[in-house]
């Protein structure tokens, strides 16, 4: 606000100064001044935004951790936006390969990157050592603004299929064909690989059998814990939420790393990062007694 000022009176200056009267070198001047003023003004601006920023991106991060991921029982017509055909031809590709329909569920959690309710589809294997979870992100319109306005270019969704397994020595592998799972960095213990959105079914199963097969192999004695039903599902999905949020805690919510692969331009990341840690030590201060 304070800068479009300076910048209306410098115009004011140069149209109204001479008929005024006032002394030409003084104009010069005035001009220089204005133009520091600027600068200054310009400075703290951008500062308060970045700080803002900051305490946006912090508090953001920590609500959905915090929060958990919780997960109810979904009807279908209660999304009408999605493209419920996509998540019917998937279902007939698996369960026509002998996975069983675990059920469909709705994902909340408080981002405000992506639509608050999350359908999801899931189903197992016929031996309960994998599952399938099918949905669809959708990216909010304020979330996508947002990062093209600061210069970032905003993560790709599309129609996506993720399959998980759990070993019993606590390790999780998954495979999806999304490539904003790559935005976050994964806890310990957390396998995850990625292809290309465009990646059919069929391959994304073989090369999940390759992982997992490979994992065995390398890990004698170690064997995936089955799922064959929803309360099994339930019980993996809320095993692998406290192993994130654990992790996503630990590192104070969010990395200069991952600022970077959101889209942030590399001076934009950096700052942000430094005004996210000092704002990580305000708060250790003020919980101190």
């Amino acid at each position: 606000m304070f800068s479009w000022l300076v910048c209306l009176v410098m115009i004011l200056g140069g149209i109204l100064w001479r008929p005024l009267g006032l002394p030409k070198d003084g104009y010069w001047n005035f001009l220089g001044g204005a133009f520091v003023l600027l600068i200054i003004i310009s400075a703290a601006t951008r500062k308060r935004t970045l700080r803002k920023l900051a305490i946006k991106l912090l508090t953001e991060q920590q609500k959905i951790v915090e929060a958990g991921q919780n997960l109810h029982p979904a009807d279908p017509a209660d999304f009408p936006h999605l493209d419920l055909n996509f998540y019917r031809k998937t279902q007939d590709f698996f369960t026509g390969h002998g996975y069983m329909l675990l059920g469909d569920f709705r994902l909340e959690a408080p981002s405000p990157q992506s639509d608050p309710r999350c359908f999801i589809r899931v189903m197992a294997a016929p031996d309960g050592s994998s599952l399938v979870q099918v949905y669809q992100p959708r990216p909010s319109w304020k979330a996508t603004a947002g990062l093209k306005l600061f210069g970032s270019t905003p993560r790709k969704y599309g129609d996506t299929i993720e399959l998980n397994a759990e070993f019993n020595d606590g390790t999780f592998l998954e495979l999806s064909n999304c490539p904003a799972v790559e935005s976050l960095s994964q806890p310990p213990g957390c396998r995850v690989y990625v292809m290309p959105i465009a990646t059919p079914p069929e391959k994304l199963c073989e090369e999940f059998r390759k992982l997992t097969d490979g994992y065995s192999a390398s890990h004698p004695g170690i064997v995936a814990l089955p799922v064959s039903d929803r309360t099994g599902f339930l019980a993996f999905h809320a095993r692998r939420a406290a192993r994130s949020a654990e992790y996503r805690r630990s590192i104070g919510y969010i990395t200069r790393e991952e600022l970077l692969r959101n889209g942030a331009k590399q001076p934009l990341a950096d700052q942000l990062y430094q005004e996210i840690q000092k704002l990580q030590k305000e708060i250790v201060r003020e919980e101190l007694p």
